[in-house]
């Protein structure tokens, strides 16, 4: 499989092992680096990778565990082309996973694969991405497949237009190959499918020569008897002077100790997000796509008749408006009306002007928002046994819980609605305003009249900022003259942070 990067599609590759029992998994341009190729190991799977300094490229090879397995040779990390090779099972077959660049001068690339052809003639599947189309009667087609022969090795992959590796708009080709070689007569066959992973299809490799024994393995897991854990917690509680809540934790953790005990199991656990539900919505999207790629203009004319009634809707609403089946009908109303239920909210019961609760703004269930209110409102301290009488909280976000920083962003959550020009980024109670592509008068205009934006918003919404904590930073080209900022006093400029 040709995975054009594995950095963001891990979990794809996982589920599609799970999914189709792979023994053996090929990728080729892995886009990997050799110090962080360990993190895209593979569950119930032993790798090996081959990496290369430079951007792209990258193959490398998943083995099932259980499958006894050797690595033999690998290219050098400063090599252009990328190439692992591994023994497989109790006979040895011998798999390979190949790269080549595209722009990499197939004058040197032949005489790199006659070498490990050579070297590794018996029992040898290479899979890989060549980059050199089959279907093309050319010299550069004509010589590779003369020294594949040469070498008594064959190319497995059926040469026809059906069977192309990579399908474009405007070309079909064979890049992505399967040679095996002729002298172990090993039965071996391949089908081409879709892969919505990549513009590259995949290859499914069946080689029948039983070179992969899967012994059973049994694996060893700690349990807790929860009955014992039990008996000796009522046992030790009693007897223990337990002063602290750590104590007690203590106390849990030595029973729990106690308790366990090591089982064998003959399983092998999945990632836990790899459940069942997750690994039928891969399917259901495998199958989408190859009725898809099947049928390309399907997909098109619903989607374009799905939109024309949406376009059309508005228009439908507005014309059949008397026979709305609805039962809830909209009246008009009056700005008096509006006036009269505002005035009829209670007072000091929001942070804000217009007296409404940012949490009943942001559609918080029922429930909840009488928890947090009271949360709230109901501040005290205890130290040493004494308590201190309750504050009322009628505004704001009192500090000094968890809950803080995600109510207090729930409280200026409707900065947006200030309509800012800046692009700006909030992280509890610090707040960042990022201007870019402006110069010079515009620069300062921009920033100097959403500053006076920002400041009404704040005091709306009774919010003081911190002058002492506020300031801004230019980035600009050396040479370049940039005025300062006409800042309204509340920041003034530095060059660098510490």
């Amino acid at each position: 499989m040709n995975i054009q990067s594995v950095r963001n599609k891990l979990d794809d590759v996982q589920g599609f092992v799970m999914n189709n029992n792979c023994d053996v998994l090929v990728l080729a341009e892995t886009w990997l680096d050799e110090k962080e190729a360990f993190l895209f190991n593979l569950s119930n799977y032993k790798a090996v990778h081959s990496c290369r300094t430079t951007r792209g490229g990258g193959v490398s090879i998943y083995i099932k565990e259980g499958i006894k397995y050797v690595e033999l040779e690998k290219s050098n990390v400063n090599d252009v082309i990328n190439w692992v090779c591994v023994g497989i099972g109790e006979q040895k077959l011998k798999v390979s996973a190949i790269y080549k660049p595209p722009l990499y001068k197939n004058d040197d690339f032949l005489p790199r694969l006659e070498s490990i052809l050579t070297k590794y003639p018996r029992k040898h599947l290479m899979i890989g991405d060549i980059n050199i189309n089959l279907l093309s009667d050319n010299d550069i087609t004509g010589n590779y497949v003369a020294l594949i022969a040469f070498n008594n090795f064959k190319i497995v992959n059926t040469i026809d237009e059906t069977n192309a590796t990579r399908v474009t708009n405007h070309n079909r080709s064979i890049i992505d190959h399967v040679l095996i070689d002729q002298h172990s007569n090993l039965n071996c066959s391949v089908k081409i499918k879709n892969n919505c992973l990549s513009d590259h299809k995949l290859l499914s490799v069946t080689v029948e020569n039983d070179v992969c024994a899967k012994p059973k393995i049994n694996h060893e897991v700690k349990l807790v008897d929860y009955k014992r854990f039990k008996e000796l917690f009522n046992h030790k509680i009693d007897k223990a002077n337990i002063e602290s809540f750590q104590e007690l934790i203590d106390l849990i953790r030595v029973c729990k100790t106690e308790s366990e005990y090591v089982k064998v199991i003959r399983i092998r656990q999945n990632n836990v997000w790899m459940n069942k539900e997750v690994l039928d919505l891969m399917r259901q999207r495998d199958e989408l796509y190859e009725k898809k790629m099947k049928n390309p203009g399907v997909g098109k004319s619903i989607v374009a008749g799905i939109e024309r009634e949406i376009n059309a809707l508005p228009d439908f609403v507005k014309n059949e408006e008397i026979y709305c089946v609805n039962s809830m009908v909209l009246e008009g109303t009056s700005e008096s009306e509006v006036n009269a239920i505002i005035q009829e909210l209670k007072v000091n019961s929001a942070p804000g002007h217009d007296q409404i609760s940012v949490l009943d703004i942001n559609n918080l269930k029922a429930d909840v928002v009488p928890v947090l209110k009271k949360l709230i409102d109901n501040i005290y301290v205890e130290y040493n046994n004494m308590r201190s009488s309750v504050l009322s909280n009628t505004c704001g976000v009192p500090q000094g819980s968890v809950l803080g920083p995600l109510l207090y962003s729930l409280y200026v959550l409707n900065l947006k609605n200030a309509n800012l020009q800046a692009r700006y980024f909030t992280f509890a109670d610090d707040t960042v305003l990022v201007y870019t592509g402006l110069e010079g008068r515009s620069l300062n205009q921009v920033v100097s009249a959403d500053l006076g934006v920002y400041m009404h918003w704040l005091l709306s919404n009774k919010i003081k900022i911190n002058i002492e904590k506020t300031k801004y930073m230019l980035f600009k080209q050396k040479n370049k003259i940039v005025e300062d900022i006409d800042c309204y006093n509340i920041c003034y400029i530095i060059n660098i942070f510490k």
